[in-house]
């Protein structure tokens, strides 16, 4: 439901039952959640093709990732957020879904410390077909019907 600046999805379920569904639906898409906020009814995931910092120290793993990091990136990047609010009666979640994409800029590869060659993000820009096709892949898993 809604308009495409203001996408939405009315779940009768409550919030409560609502919230821990969304947290799996964004992981089974392969997205990591960043920032989760209940109280308010906030979930964020980080930039899909950023990767985070081994928090394991450093081994042959976090190296590769760091090489392929460094010399491959992905035309974008995208990210999602999801809000809840309560709906019309106690039974009732709206569920409003906003994606972002940057597009990579620049075609020279990194070298660390060198500002002129290195591969940079263009500012992130809301995506209005990012934030319909998570909507309808979220209508769907919420329903229980997958995708052929």
């Amino acid at each position: 439901m809604g308009g495409a600046e203001s996408r939405y999805l009315a779940v009768n379920a409550t919030p409560d039952t609502v919230w821990p569904k969304l947290q799996d639906f964004l992981q089974d898409e392969g997205y990591t959640v960043k920032k989760i906020e209940p109280g308010v009814g906030l979930m964020e995931t980080d930039w899909t093709g950023s990767q985070a910092a081994d928090q394991n120290g450093f081994n042959l793993m976090s190296f590769l990732s760091i090489a392929k990091n460094t010399f491959f990136k992905p035309d974008h990047i995208e990210k999602v957020r999801i809000r809840i609010e309560n709906g019309e009666n106690n039974n009732q979640t709206l569920v409003f879904v906003t994606g972002q994409k940057m597009a990579l800029t620049g075609e020279k590869p990194y070298f660390p410390g060198d500002s002129e060659s290195s591969f940079k993000y263009a500012d992130a820009k809301p995506d209005a077909t990012l934030s319909a096709a998570m909507l309808a892949r979220l209508t769907a898993y919420l329903s229980g019907k997958t995708e052929a």
